[in-house]
């Protein structure tokens, strides 16, 4: 899965995006969404089947409300 720590920021956050994955960079394949969890500021993915792929892709599926508002990342996790 994929762990983004936002911090303090808390409206700096993707509020809906799907997660991508890839072997190759050419062919992808959609895994799921991103959540978030406010208790602990972060957009989590987690997928509990084995896969490979050497490449995540995030796509933002809904904007920022306002839309003004940047992603903030302070971490990025892979686990």
């Amino acid at each position: 899965g994929v762990v983004m720590y936002h911090g303090t920021k808390t409206l700096d956050r993707p509020y809906a995006a799907k997660v991508f994955v890839s072997g190759d960079n050419e062919q992808w394949w959609e895994m799921g969404r991103l959540s978030y969890d406010p208790a602990a500021r972060v957009t989590f993915w987690r997928h509990t089947e084995l896969f490979h792929a050497r490449y995540i892709r995030i796509e933002l599926t809904e904007p920022s409300e306002p839309p003004d508002c940047w992603w903030t990342v302070y971490e990025f996790w892979v686990v």
